[in-house]
Order: structure tokens, then sequence, then C-alpha cells
């Protein structure tokens, strides 16, 4: 299981809702033909900007602000790597050691990104080595219906 890196809000009925997805892994191929994959490699959630972001599980973080994913945060342990993207700041720095639900940053529209949203890639791991790097994905794969959503603590 992967905890969702936003939690559920509220809505107008004052009902718990995970986070919408906007876009599914392996949707719209044409698009993502020019970044070498066969399509989506990951999930897009709305998110409006600044919304604050949470480690989905423990690894230590990569800090990079470059590319179609603009300012992201990359956490990798032993068995998993996950891609956070479009930030508009981080709270951890490269080096950092997370712990699962921790703070690490805000939501943004950084890179290649058309409307504020959070995308997240994930990508079984062997050691340093992706598990399925020949997959037109890059090795990520698709974790959909592995995410736990959940509610926020609220004192």
């Amino acid at each position: 299981m992967i905890l969702s890196p936003l939690p559920c809000t509220k809505n107008l009925l004052g009902q718990w809702v995970p986070p919408v997805i906007t876009q599914h892994f392996s949707e719209n191929p044409d698009a993502y033909k020019k970044f070498g994959i066969e399509g989506h490699n990951g999930l897009d959630l709305r998110a409006k900007t600044p919304l604050r972001i949470y480690a989905p599980f423990e690894g230590t973080c990569t800090v990079e602000n470059k590319g179609a994913y603009g300012l992201h945060i990359i956490i990798q342990n032993e068995r998993l790597k996950t891609i956070l993207a479009h930030l508009s700041s981080v709270e951890v720095q490269t080096g950092t050691v997370v712990k699962l639900g921790e703070p690490i940053g805000m939501t943004g529209n950084s890179g290649n990104s058309l409307a504020p949203h959070l995308h997240q890639s994930l990508i079984p791991m062997n050691g340093s080595v992706p598990k399925h790097s020949k997959n037109g994905y890059n090795g990520c794969v698709d974790f959909e219906p592995f995410l736990i959503y959940w509610i926020p603590y609220i004192s």
C-alpha cells in the first residue's frame, strides 16, 4: 500500500472525499511520445495551490528543479521510488530522510503543467535499479489500486 501524498478533503456536504484523479496511468499516449514513454507514467491529482503534500513512504529525498517535472521531490528506498512533481515549494533538502506521512512540500504548477496539480509516479526498485526499466514507462507502474486515502487529524 502507498499513502496518498494528499489527504482527503471535505466536500460541500461535509463528507470526506479523496483527491480527484485528473489523469490516470497510461492515458494520452500521443501526448507522451515526445518524452519517450508510451503514455502518462503516473497519477495526476487535482490540487489547489498551495496545498501541503506528505511523504507516501519512508526514504531518502532528492530535490530537483528541471525538465517536465519542474520543482519535484524524489523519495527512494530499497524497494520503491516515487516522484512528486510540479511543486511550488519544498520543505526538505537532498539527503533528507523522511518518514511516512511527514510534510515535504507544497503543490504547484511548475514544469510542463497546464493547471495546478500533483503528479506522482511510482517505480518498484531492486536496490538502486528499477525492476521494470524496459516497460515503456521508464520503470513506472500503475499503483492506483494500492493507493490509501486518509483523513487528516484535526485538533
